[in-house]
């Protein structure tokens, strides 16, 4: 686990301007994914506190930050190491990339392709997605995002499974293999963020199927 999360942290320094060396937790001790010794500290410790706490079954939660150039913030809130069948427990990790002041971004970052392949690469996920609040806010108003379910973000990875049940739902979309799936890549060229509507209507659709169907809870994957 220390190894993925050296491997997701590496990754995010590589891609992010201004970040590399900076990341803390959450009791701000400095955590240097080129030395794997502070990370594997940081887990350690947290997982003996759930096995003193006699709740090991539920993973352990942990939280780090970071900054970047142009008042760039960075969060990464996971849950990992849970066995639990609990359909409300999941491994989770979820990276928030906010500006200083809640200023907006005028465009999205050339990196969020990059980051997305950064989390796959590291945590071999079912699926995950890169998305805004806009995107999500919609999708919430067009019917309820059950537990446990992927979206259509501006770009979402599948695992091998879900990509082979999506079968010609991602027919005209751009997808490339990515770790043991594929991303399905929504951005334009340039960049820019496609018609909202035309993924609220996609996500409609992948989710009356299989392909979005939620995580189990006796496997990692789909």
């Amino acid at each position: 686990m220390a190894a993925s999360w050296v491997e997701f942290l590496s990754g995010i320094d590589d891609v992010v301007p201004g970040v590399r060396g900076g990341w803390r937790n959450a009791g701000e001790q400095h955590l240097d994914p080129g030395d794997g010794d502070s990370v594997t500290n940081w887990i350690r410790s947290a997982f003996e506190e759930r096995v003193a706490d006699g709740e090991l079954e539920l993973g352990v939660n942990l939280v780090a930050d970071s900054n970047g150039t142009g008042g760039l913030e960075l969060g990464i809130t996971a849950t990992v190491g849970g066995t639990s069948d609990l359909p409300t427990l999941k491994n989770s990790a979820v990276l928030k990339i906010t500006r200083a002041g809640n200023e907006g971004f005028e465009q999205i970052p050339d990196f969020l392709r990059d980051l997305l392949e950064a989390l796959v690469n590291s945590w071999d996920p079912d699926w995950a997605d890169a998305g805004t609040y806009e995107l999500w806010d919609a999708q919430e108003a067009a019917g309820r995002i059950p537990r446990r379910t992927p979206r259509t973000g501006l770009a979402t990875y599948l695992s091998e499974g879900r990509a082979r049940l999506a079968g010609d739902a991602l027919a005209g979309c751009r997808t490339r293999p990515v770790g043991n799936g594929v991303v399905v890549d929504f951005l334009t060229e340039s960049g820019e963020v496609p018609d909202l509507q035309r993924l609220v209507e996609l996500d409609q659709a992948l989710r009356s199927g299989e392909a979005f169907a939620p995580t189990p809870t006796d496997r990692a994957r789909l």
